[in-house]
């Protein structure tokens, strides 16, 4: 029958096991907890780069779709004052435009009140069929209209961008929290088994002892 003392070092053992492995149970969950916020943080940062990509790409179509417009604008008021006049092309003025990047015509006919001669008729001819085969390309409130879907989509990737930047500071902290508590919780385990070894060997000594008288 065991004696009071063994019964009492086996119940102190029971508790002492039970302490380490509540305190392990602690570790491993800090330890899970740990590896899927690495993991929504990197599936959060591809959100943000992806974001990121979007917003800038639809940020140059909408400065494409911007010079479009004014472009369309400029060339639908050259042709309404060219209607029924002759009108002579600034080469000079074109070419040196088109040296420096500029990509504006107005300015660049000078108008007369002589009518149009042939070869501008057939010319103007050309360009009314040209216009009637692709309306929407000339026609300045549909670009304006394309501009402006260009310009939502990329406010809304912007959003998209912010809110996946503040998730990852937010995912960070929380990492960073997690990882001390993964520290200490593994500190603790690493005590609690240590405490628990001296303790079997000195019940084991005990034993030893016991059994030796």
């Amino acid at each position: 029958k065991p004696s009071a003392e063994a019964k009492d070092f086996d119940k102190s053992l029971r508790s002492k096991q039970k302490e380490l492995r509540v305190a392990g149970m602690k570790m491993m969950k800090a330890r899970r907890s740990l590896t899927e916020l690495m993991a929504e943080l990197t599936d959060t940062e591809k959100e943000y780069q992806e974001a990121s990509n979007k917003s800038a790409v639809y940020r140059a179509v909408k400065k494409e779709a911007d010079a479009k417009v004014l472009e369309v604008a400029a060339e639908n008021a050259v042709l309404k004052q060219r209607t029924g006049k002759h009108a002579i092309f600034n080469k000079t003025l074109a070419q040196e435009r088109k040296m420096a990047g500029d990509t504006n015509i107005s300015g660049l006919w000078i108008i007369t009140d002589e009518p149009p001669t042939a070869a501008e008729k057939e010319k103007r001819a050309r360009e009314r069929k040209l216009r009637k085969t692709a309306p929407q390309r000339f026609d300045v409130t549909h670009l304006q209209e394309v501009a402006s879907t260009y310009g939502n989509l990329q406010t809304l990737h912007e959003v998209r961008k912010d809110f996946y930047a503040d998730k990852a500071q937010s995912l960070k902290a929380s990492i960073q929290a997690e990882m001390q508590n993964f520290s200490e919780s593994s500190d603790v385990v690493k005590e609690l088994w240590r405490a628990l070894q001296e303790f079997t060997s000195l019940g084991d000594g005990g034993s030893q002892e016991g059994g030796l008288g």
